[in-house]
């Protein structure tokens, strides 16, 4: 049964259809499973994120933490086909990843139960805010100074 037309459509699903449909579904009974907020797709460039491409991009770079740290988003972009002309691809992916799929990943890679707070403070780690970054500098000048 198609959920969009309400017809049964009788195609059978090739693998890669039913690989995000596992997907899809695995990630809604984790939200559910987790007490979460219902899952809410996001749109960048007026279409909805494909979550599924973004989680297995990202996962087969070595996850979360490696794309972060070795500045690899702009592939990640690539890989998803966003256009160049979205200047702001990588931060809107690294951003949604962040918040919908990173808490699934670590609980799936590495079979961890972490709460959502525990798993947005190892974000903040990762990916420290500007200010941090400056503050960070600033205490490596002064104990550099000293």
């Amino acid at each position: 049964l198609n959920s969009n037309t309400g017809i049964f459509d009788s195609r059978p699903y090739t693998t890669d259809e039913r690989s995000r449909k596992a997907f899809m579904t695995s990630l809604v009974a984790f939200y559910d499973r987790m007490k979460l907020p219902p899952l809410k797709i996001p749109l960048v460039q007026s279409k909805d994120l494909d979550l599924y491409m973004l989680y297995h991009e990202v996962v087969s770079k070595g996850g979360f933490e490696a794309v972060v740290h070795e500045k690899k988003w702009r592939a990640v972009s690539d890989a998803l086909a966003l256009p160049r002309t979205c200047t702001n691809s990588t931060f809107l992916l690294r951003s949604h990843y962040a918040k919908i799929l990173y808490h699934y990943e670590c609980c799936q890679r590495r079979q961890e139960a972490i709460t959502s707070e525990e798993a947005m403070a190892r974000v903040a780690v990762i990916c420290p805010a500007k200010e941090d970054k400056h503050q960070q500098q600033q205490q490596q000048q002064q104990q550099q100074q000293q």
